[in-house]
Order: C-alpha cells, then structure tokens, then sequence
C-alpha cells in the first residue's frame, strides 16, 4: 500500500518505476493478456484486461509523478514528452476509429 502512495505522491525513484513497474511487471502483465487472453472465456478476460488498464493508469501516474526523481533532471523532460506524445496518438487514434 506505501508504494501506491509513493507514486501517486512522486516519491519513488524513477528508475524503479520505469523499468521495474512499466518494463518488468507491465511487459510481464501485456504479455499475459496476449499469450493467455485468447483461450479465457469473456468475464476472466474483462477481469485481466481491466486490472490491466487499471495498473497502466497507475504506473503512467507514477512515471509522471516521479518523473523529475533522477540523477539528471533531463530525465524528467523526456519521460513526460514522451507520455504526452503517447496520449496524443491515443486520442488521434480513438478518433480516427483505429
């Protein structure tokens, strides 16, 4: 429970939360939604990917958060250029039906 604060409040080091909560367990959760998703039946499957999103939600609040928890502050800035362009292809892509 103390880390879902730490991130939500910026507290976390930036490299454990990119690459231990966005890399590691998020590349671990997306790869069991593609591998294990297809052979669920409908309600486990709306389950896994809601806990999905739900973590997404919470790493991307964290990368923000803690973006600018590095050694060098650059980080920070790239981190969140990064994010924004990623949501703006999202919404471009939602709005073009792809």
């Amino acid at each position: 429970m103390d880390l879902i604060k730490k991130n939500f409040q910026g507290k976390t080091p930036l490299w454990q939360v990119f690459w231990i909560q966005n890399v590691l367990i998020g590349g671990g959760l997306q790869f069991g939604v593609d591998k294990i998703g297809p052979s669920l039946s409908t309600a486990p499957l709306y389950i896994l990917i809601t806990f999905n999103v739900i973590y997404g939600i919470w790493v991307f609040a964290g990368l923000w958060q803690c973006a600018f928890n590095a050694e060098w502050r650059g980080w920070g800035y790239i981190i969140r250029g990064v994010y924004v362009l990623v949501i703006g292809l999202v919404i471009i892509s939602l709005l073009r039906g792809i």
